[in-house]
């Protein structure tokens, strides 16, 4: 009698841990200021003249909680000068994926940074922005096109 209750308790533990396990992967957390990562490794963003992108990702949170910055932007020799941009992202077009996120924009307007100033540049309209950040394998893709031309970019993650 003691046996078939032993064997009972044991099948028992058995069905109820198989139950609570969970085949789901877990959701990746929002992105909260990722880097995209400089050519020689190091994380000297302040002083690097070298174009590098911040991602801030939570399809979740509100419009403030989702953009895109762009330093030292430079999309074509043409320009003189460059930049530091912002792309605002309404949180309906960040998607979270099973390893990360996809952004998906027809049109939007960038803001240029200066200082603590943001300048909208109506004339530099951002189009067809097409942006994959895959915090697993710590790597992002992103194109679009602005001013008629066409960025198409891709790097690691610094995480």
């Amino acid at each position: 009698m003691k046996k078939i209750f032993g064997l009972l308790a044991l099948a028992i533990l058995a069905i109820s841990t198989v139950s609570c396990g969970s085949d789901e992967p877990k959701p990746v957390p929002p992105l909260n200021g990722i880097y995209s990562a400089l050519s020689d490794g190091s994380s000297d963003y302040e002083t690097t003249t070298e174009k590098y992108y911040r991602f801030f990702l939570n399809p979740d949170g509100t419009a403030s909680d989702n953009s895109i910055y762009i330093h030292n932007a430079k999309f074509d020799e043409k320009m003189p000068l460059t930049i530091n941009m912002r792309i605002p992202v309404d949180p309906k077009q960040v998607t979270r994926t099973t390893n990360g996120f996809t952004v998906t924009v027809n049109e939007i307007v960038p803001y240029m940074l200066s200082g603590g100033t943001e300048i909208p540049m109506e004339k530099f309209k951002i189009t067809n922005l097409a942006l994959t950040v895959n915090t697993t394998d710590k790597l992002f893709s992103i194109r679009f096109t602005c001013y008629g031309l066409d960025v198409n970019e891709s790097g690691k993650l610094n995480m």
